[in-house]
């Protein structure tokens, strides 16, 4: 056996901060596929290995629909984003395990250089962020069978909205204004149009190359939502952290921030899938952490 013998997720946390256990597999994808070494680990939440031009990443049974998200929708923003995104090169399986090869990008996730960056710098980055969000949200949908739709994630009860909050650790003050907010803006996202959303667009997935973004990796999230559902955790995820305007990221990506746009960011942030909050608040500088939802949601979309 090339892979480890999973029966549950903790069983896969256990191993997946080692690379011993995915050496023999990412060497016999590496071979099957004629990818040149050296292979390094690279960071992400499946298993990914870096060559000098290719990437292999392999997708943990339990998950193996991402695969197919992931090469769907890869080929259906493919040539019709502003920035490059990887190519795939081959894809498979392996022991039950799926996976994808794909095209390595140049430059460095923009993450690397994120907090060193001026305010000029900074303000630019959200701004072609903006652009590029806009650009995925023209991505033709029709056709599409293994992105999922968010709207059953969207319609859950809030109480299960608040135990999601409540397991990632989010103080139960915070629970109990999160529930209070979302009983009072039931329905807000019902009459947004649906479109392909990224869902993950943040720092770690955004390379630059001379000093411009030039990439976006990890398709794997992507989803057919409503567009306020990829800009809330654009916003919370890029502009909060370092006070950037939100106003200046909607007016680039080509919207007002008015009140009923500010409400639809509310309730889709509270409603994520992922973005917990508490990892949220813990990218902000400790001094002028917000200490409430309103001052989070104040700082996050204005108002």
């Amino acid at each position: 056996m090339l892979l480890p013998t999973l029966t549950h997720a903790k069983a896969y946390a256990e191993l997946f901060g080692r690379d011993a256990p995915w050496r023999p597999a990412i060497s016999e994808i590496a071979t099957r596929h004629d990818v040149d070494g050296p292979l390094i680990r690279l960071g992400g939440s499946n298993v990914i290995f870096g060559g000098p031009n290719a990437v292999i990443k392999i997708y943990a049974p339990m998950w193996s629909e991402d695969a197919a998200i992931e090469g769907e929708a890869l080929h259906a923003c493919a040539r019709r984003l502003p920035v490059a995104i990887p190519e795939p090169i081959a894809s498979g399986t392996l022991e039950g395990w799926a996976y994808l090869v794909l095209r390595r990008l140049p430059g460095r996730p923009l993450l690397d250089g994120w907090h060193d960056l001026d305010p000029a710098a900074h303000a630019h980055a959200c701004q072609e962020t903006a652009h590029l969000c806009a650009a995925l949200h023209r991505v033709p949908t029709a056709g599409l069978r293994h992105v999922p739709s968010a709207r059953p994630l969207l319609q859950r009860p809030i109480a299960e909205v608040c135990e999601k909050h409540r397991r990632e650790g989010l103080d139960e003050r915070w629970i109990d204004d999160i529930a209070t907010l979302l009983e009072a803006s039931d329905g807000n996202l019902d009459g947004s149009a649906d479109v392909f959303v990224h869902a993950d667009v943040h720092p770690e997935h955004l390379f630059v190359d001379g000093g411009r973004l030039s990439g976006l990796i990890d398709f794997a999230d992507a989803l057919i939502a409503p567009a306020e559902y990829e800009l809330a955790a654009t916003l919370a995820l890029m502009c909060a952290p370092t006070r950037e305007d939100p106003s200046a990221f909607v007016d680039a990506y080509g919207r007002q921030l008015d009140a009923p746009l500010r409400r639809a960011l509310e309730v889709a942030l509270l409603r994520q899938r992922y973005c917990a909050l508490p990892e949220l608040l813990h990218r902000m500088p400790e001094a002028g952490r917000p200490k409430t939802l309103e001052e989070l949601l104040e700082r996050c979309f204005g108002g």
